[in-house]
């Protein structure tokens, strides 16, 4: 194996060391392996210790921009056997330009490196596309014990020296070990020994996690097809997981309960949303390579067949259970020449965490909760000149910095909730003309700048942002319109609107909505009834779970090729299905949905009025949810409801409604809001980065 290939490989130690995490081994205990037990299915492929139909196996696709972890499909019968699918080479890094994606399989052994070594350590394989083996590492416990001490700990890899085609058998045991020897500056393998021998080394030792892998370098990407291997039984530890196609089960929704703070609903970057867990549809068929894959292979279905979220069937206001949930990991690229000494500061997870910025001018806070785990944050000013200027009429303001956070260990980035604030110069200012409406913060997506959801506060002279995204920041500045400017007008084939553009509408950029290539979003949204209804385009077309999508501020159209029709996306199901219920308790007053056992085996017509019966604990919300036309299409079903004293709430599958109980700033008390689902999405990084990024206003139509 070249020494490139084994180099490039530092992301799966973090997959290993960062993100796989959870039920640990007791400290100091030892395992031995008893009678094989039946085989233990696995249908459900998910990125998720715990899933319903997951089999206690982290199934996992990492691709870029974000490398977040996402179902890498569903199971299938392939070629005879129903198996599980992992994938890689199948999309490009837009900074490195290597195929640095990666697919795995995690396994949480509990038997010593003795007990396992001697054991059965096989798995059935079968490439569908490219010629690199599905290899596998294990992590041995040593150095400090415990789950909370992952840090010290040995890897080992095997790599199959031969592929055959068609279904084998792979025999781990039998094969040659590698040690990894460093994993900071890339990984570099020790000699080839037997498994025996890496049993004596450690003997007495825990197995804590064992992989198979596809992935990462360009290698995996071949011909052009990627990698893509079907895995039908795999036996270590003295279990048997064996992937089959069976229909799951829906797994209830909890979420972690904060003190919640309240924030506008309306507008660019608006208030509250919420939603169901997903849950992916079986397939018996492969599913099709396709750059990046999606976490299922199926558009977002319409209300009637989409998963409906938990709900708690007592009808009192639960209180949800605790559990934990990674958020998805967004990561813009860094740009321009940085100055000055790194600022770091430890940020832990139980408490407000102020940030060392070694500039007076930013402030950066990580709330309580805001980081999954103990994270670094990195702070490092950009030299003024040296980033890319915005594009349209924004202008670059005085302060441009990196942001990030990171594994105290594997230095692997983290998702990461923070408050960013940054205090304008009269320079800035005076860019806009003296209109604190055309100041912003605006992250990098390698291409172009996107205008963050921002508060400008004139009296202290700051920008403010809540952000999830690691980044280059910079003050931007839109300057005034021209007398004849026009936030929105006709273009050949659609319609241009700034007014979602984060920066007040102004700076010349927006979003643009058009039958382009026959797929009639335009058509559609003129059809329900244009901005009123659907509100203002927040993004520009891109590709989700495979297909195109544009989200508006209160509606996310999907196309639907096969019926040639625009479907709408359950935006807060998809929230929860990334692990954002915690973050919408906390910042955005939303609860879970609830549990929806009781669904089971009923009509559509009964769910419905299952749910329906929520809104009766809010006639205000319930006159405004059912008396809109087409609000099944529009709202979906209501899946949980809280009253948190200020404002009453009832989260549904695409929007959240709220009733303000007092006067805000943006509802008199009694009135009745719809939050912003799209830009919520558009908010926490739900949509990819760069199809957030305003362009520059097109030519108007000929009039």
């Amino acid at each position: 194996m070249s020494k490139k290939r084994l180099s490039s490989r530092l992301g799966l130690i973090a997959s290993t060391l960062a993100l796989l995490v959870g039920g640990a081994l007791l400290p100091g205990t030892i395992f031995v392996v008893a009678a094989q037990p039946a085989p233990t299915p696995v249908y459900n492929l998910q990125p998720d210790w715990t899933a319903t139909g997951g089999g206690g196996v982290w199934s996992a696709y990492y691709g870029p921009p974000a490398y977040g972890a996402v179902s890498p499909g569903t199971t299938a019968l392939y070629d005879g056997s129903e198996a599980g699918i992992i994938k890689a080479g199948l999309a490009v890094d837009p900074t490195s330009k290597i195929y640095e994606d990666e697919g795995l399989f995690g396994f949480k052994p509990t038997v010593t490196i003795n007990a396992f070594a001697a054991g059965t350590l096989t798995y059935d394989v079968r490439n569908q596309a490219g010629t690199n083996p599905v290899w596998m590492t294990i992590e041995i416990d040593t150095g400090l014990v415990g789950e909370a001490n992952r840090s010290d700990n040995t890897v080992y890899q095997f790599v199959p020296t031969t592929n055959p085609t068609g279904w084998h058998t792979v025999n781990a045991a039998a094969g040659q070990w590698q040690k990894w020897t460093n994993t900071v500056s890339g990984i570099v393998t020790g000699p080839l020994m037997p498994l025996s021998d890496v049993a004596t080394a450690h003997t007495g030792l825990n197995v804590v996690r064992a992989y198979l892998r596809l992935g990462k370098d360009d290698s995996y990407h071949g011909t052009g097809s990627g990698t893509i291997a079907w895995v039908d039984k795999a036996t270590l530890g003295g279990v048997t997981y064996d992937f089959v196609v069976t229909a799951p089960t829906p797994t209830p929704t909890v979420v972690p309960t904060a003190t919640p703070t309240t924030i506008p609903s309306g507008g660019d970057g608006g208030g509250g949303d919420g939603g169901s867990s997903g849950g992916g549809s079986t397939n018996t068929s492969p599913e099709p390579a396709q750059a990046p894959p999606p976490p299922q292979n199926a558009p977002i279905a319409p209300i009637e067949n989409a998963p409906i979220a938990p709900i708690a069937g007592n009808g009192s206001n639960p209180s949800p259970a605790i559990t934990g949930g990674l958020p998805p990991l967004v990561e813009a690229p860094s740009v321009g020449q940085t100055s000055g000494d790194v600022a770091t500061t430890s940020v832990g997870t139980g408490s407000n965490t102020t940030v060392s910025t070694n500039n007076p001018s930013v402030g950066v806070t990580v709330p309580a909760g805001g980081a999954s785990q103990p994270v670094v944050a990195s702070y490092q000013s950009v030299v003024q000149g040296s980033a890319p200027p915005p594009q349209g009429g924004i202008q670059m303001g005085s302060t441009v910095f990196q942001l990030e956070f990171r594994d105290p260990v594997t230095h692997l980035k983290v998702a990461t909730t923070a408050h960013v604030t940054v205090t304008y110069t009269d320079a800035d200012l005076a860019a806009t003309g003296g209109s604190t409406a055309g100041l912003g913060l605006a992250i990098f997506d390698g291409t172009n700048w996107v205008p963050l959801p921002t508060t400008v506060n004139a009296t202290t002279h700051t920008v403010t942002t809540t952000t999830m995204i690691d980044a280059t920041f910079a003050v931007v500045a839109a300057p005034p319109a021209g007398p004849n400017a026009r936030q929105d007008y006709a273009i050949d084939g659609g319609g241009y609107f700034a007014q979602a553009n984060g920066l007040g509408g102004l700076g010349g950029v927006g979003y643009t909505v058009t039958d382009e290539d026959g797929i009639l979003f335009w058509t559609e949204f003129q059809k329900l009834g244009g901005a009123e209804v659907v509100g203002y385009p927040a993004t520009q077309r891109f590709s989700y779970g495979g297909f195109v999508t544009q989200a508006f501020q209160k509606m996310v159209f999907q196309w639907r090729p096969e019926t040639k029709t625009v479907a709408f996306v359950n935006v807060f199901d998809e929230l929860s299905r990334t692990g954002q219920d915690g973050w919408l308790q906390r910042s955005r007053q939303t609860p879970a949905a609830f549990d929806t056992s009781a669904d089971t085996g009923l009509t559509f017509d009964k769910v419905t009025a299952r749910h329906l019966a929520m809104l009766e604990q809010n006639q205000a919300i319930q006159q405004a949810f059912t008396g809109t036309a087409g609000w099944l299409n529009r709202y979906g079903l209501p899946v949980s409801w809280a009253d948190y004293g200020n404002v009453f709430v009832v989260r549904a599958q695409r929007a959240v409604f709220q009733q303000w109980k007092v006067a805000v700033p943006w509802a008199a008390a009694g009135d009745v809001l719809v939050a912003n689902g799209g830009d919520l999405g558009k908010e926490t990084g739900l949509w990819p980065l760069a199809g957030t990024a305003p362009i520059t206003a097109p030519r108007a139509a000929a009039e």
